[in-house]
């Protein structure tokens, strides 16, 4: 199983037990992942406690760390579209990416970095 189908699978799973609201997949780029846990309040009135982040191969350089700290912080300013401060707690976050994190990028006391060979 490859990162994008256990994304799929993880957000399936959720949509069966009927709690889609508690978990979400996003993008790399900041604004969209912003503006997408943004979303969750208005389409079901509560922010994810889960995040998947499914980076593609050919978009590692897009990846904003800044974003994913702000989010895994819980308090972020998603500007896109209609603009709003989020408050939320902090969601589990699961970054899914065919490279490791560059370094420098992240405190250590901030990231576990698993590498799976296959699943």
């Amino acid at each position: 199983m490859g990162k994008s189908s256990f994304a799929r699978w993880a957000c399936g799973t959720h949509a069966l037990k009927g709690t889609p609201e508690e978990i979400i997949k996003v993008g790399g780029k900041a604004a969209d992942m912003k503006h997408s846990i943004a979303g969750r309040m208005e389409k079901y009135g509560e922010y994810p406690t889960k995040v998947i982040v499914d980076v593609p191969r050919d978009s590692l350089q897009y990846v904003s760390y800044a974003g994913l700290e702000e989010v895994r912080n819980g308090l972020f300013f998603s500007g896109k579209f209609e603009s709003d401060m989020v408050l939320m707690n902090p969601p589990t976050m699961l970054v899914l990416a065919n490279s490791p994190p560059e370094e420098g990028k992240w405190s250590t006391d901030r990231i576990k970095v698993h590498r799976i060979a296959s699943i």
